[in-house]
């Protein structure tokens, strides 16, 4: 049955707090929302409401250290969180476990990319402004274990944001990604899930996105 529930996770002893939007679905895809640094899973509700209508089966949480989870936050043990939601997914009987997508926002797309780089099952990435360090090491080696999935990239060039950082990533995610990718740069004085806010169209390009790996992921 259709409906947004509350769900409680514990994750090395913390209490991780997350929003479940449950489709009316069967073998649903599942989709995973990682916020960044100071913001909370409520930040996502708009995404996750219109991912629920398109049939994903949608959880967006609160990181350790946020909004309502317990913990303080932590940088190294954040990818445990990801994972705890991960497996709440491929546990509820009406998703489909082997079709598991990840969005993350600002540094949620590090601790996003990270988990998927060592967990196979994730089919596919999407980042909006990705709080990645630009330091091509570490994006060759994460890119390296990520392999050919496909990745989505979304970030902002507008002077007045001034993320070079985010920029420079992006651009180099995009020129090293093996598999589909699809760069976005946009002009918009946003960033993280604000781009998604905008009347930019990236909301809806993104969904398209999602649709398209989770229809080529049910297709194998």
């Amino acid at each position: 049955m259709k409906g947004v529930l509350e769900v409680d996770l514990l994750v090395d002893g913390i209490p991780i707090k997350g929003t479940y939007y449950r489709p009316i679905a069967t073998h649903a895809p599942g989709l995973v929302l990682v916020h960044g640094t100071g913001r909370t899973r409520a930040d996502w509700q708009i995404v996750a409401r219109s991912a629920m209508e398109q049939g994903f089966a949608t959880l967006a949480i609160d990181l350790r250290g946020h909004g309502d989870s317990g913990g303080q936050p932590s940088h190294p043990d954040t990818t445990h969180d990801v994972g705890a939601a991960v497996d709440f997914l491929q546990a509820q009987a009406e998703v489909d476990p082997a079709t598991i997508l990840l969005v993350g926002a600002n540094d949620g797309t590090w601790w996003g990319l990270d988990y998927a780089s060592t967990h196979p099952d994730i089919r596919a990435v999407a980042l909006i402004t990705p709080g990645i360090r630009y330091d091509p090491s570490l994006l060759d080696k994460v890119m390296a274990q990520y392999g050919p999935r496909p990745l989505f990239i979304a970030v902002s060039q507008s002077p007045q944001v001034g993320d070079e950082n985010a920029l420079k990533t992006a651009r180099y995610l995009d020129g090293i990604a093996q598999g589909p990718h699809e760069l976005v740069i946009l002009d918009d004085n946003a960033w993280g899930i604000g781009l998604l806010m905008e009347s930019n169209g990236l909301a809806a390009r993104l969904l398209d996105w999602l649709q398209q790996q989770a229809q080529a992921a049910g297709a194998q």
